[in-house]
């Protein structure tokens, strides 16, 4: 580990393509830095990573410090090694150590080792192709981005934060609040405990979610199929353009608005779950195996206590006793 003192310029990264170079500037802050691997004994409350290509792994250990280590197929020097430092009980870590300079291809894999006790304020990860790998990231706010890298993460916080442009995104999460969104890659997400609100889009990736208990769930895409498997919410909004949506409620349900242009719909629902389901279809058909009262447009199953709201311009639409 080396120490440096400099003043960095703002942050600038630009990546063209692997036989090109890659041009990185490091945050504007004129501190006392460190450069490579090393032992944190400071007292640290919040993590700030940003990254570049390679990846990086959070895990959990019986200790109570962190530790940070970079390895990489090429050697690392004071220019290529990562820099870190601390402010204001934040950890923070950039991809090199000094102001400017131009490498080709250069990969790097991050580990960061956290006390199992470990409980932030802030957990920001951040990378531009680099793959993000957390055993349990424990935070008060947790935000994880990343360009073209895929996400792979269990979370416990209040408020949870993520995205990519076309790397996958699997998270298992507890939280008040969940968002997430995704240009081309899927997202997979498995939600414990109870929440507040989960918030998820998607262009052309694919939406699959588990949900424990929801009091409002959003989802959308434009191509991407939406899949929902979930025990209790309160409300469910569902839409997309071409794709299909596919939602399984096992135990309550207040309210579901699902829309889709050209996919089919389909909702299957317990049998004790009374309902009034608005069905809207242009060319498409509609078939149930629930005994029926037919009003115009309205077909409502016992008290009719749950309001659902499903419409499709030529998709089919089908409700369905759970099995």
């Amino acid at each position: 580990m080396r120490k440096i003192t400099a003043t960095f310029l703002t942050l600038v990264l630009l990546i063209i393509p692997l036989s090109a170079c890659k041009v990185i500037v490091l945050p504007e802050i004129t501190k006392s830095y460190s450069v490579g691997d090393a032992i944190i004994d400071s007292s640290v409350t919040s993590l700030i990573v940003d990254w570049s290509d390679g990846s990086i792994n959070v895990i959990s250990s019986d200790t109570n410090r962190i530790s940070i280590a970079e390895v990489s197929d090429s050697e690392l020097t004071e220019k290529t090694s990562m820099s870190w430092w601390i402010e204001d009980k934040t950890l923070h870590i950039s991809y090199v150590g000094k102001n400017i300079f131009t490498v080709k291809n250069l990969k790097k894999d991050l580990t960061i080792t956290l006390p199992k006790d470990f409980i932030g304020k802030i957990i920001d990860l951040s990378s531009s192709a680099a793959d993000i790998h957390a055993d349990l990231l424990s935070a008060d706010q947790v935000t994880l981005s990343t360009s073209s890298g895929d996400l792979d993460a269990a979370v416990t916080a209040k408020h949870l934060n993520f995205s990519s442009s076309s790397g996958k995104l699997r998270l298992v999460a507890e939280a008040d609040e969940i968002n997430g969104s995704s240009s081309s890659g899927d997202i997979d997400l498995t939600q414990n405990g109870i929440c507040e609100e989960v918030k998820l889009s998607s262009s052309s990736g694919k939406i699959t979610t588990i949900l424990a208990s929801v009091d409002k769930f959003d989802a959308s895409t434009s191509s991407g199929d939406v899949s929902t498997h979930a025990k209790t919410v309160g409300e469910i909004n569902c839409s997309t353009s071409s794709a299909e949506i596919g939602l399984t409620v096992t135990d309550t349900l207040k309210y579901a608005d699902l829309e889709s242009s050209s996919g089919n719909v389909s909702l299957h629902l317990p049998d004790c779950l009374d309902f009034n389901a608005e069905i809207e279809t242009n060319s498409g058909g509609f078939t149930s195996d629930f005994a029926l009262v037919t009003k115009h447009d309205h077909h409502i199953h016992g008290a009719g206590t749950a309001e659902i709201e499903i419409e499709t311009s030529s998709g089919n639409i089908e409700v369905i006793k759970n099995k």
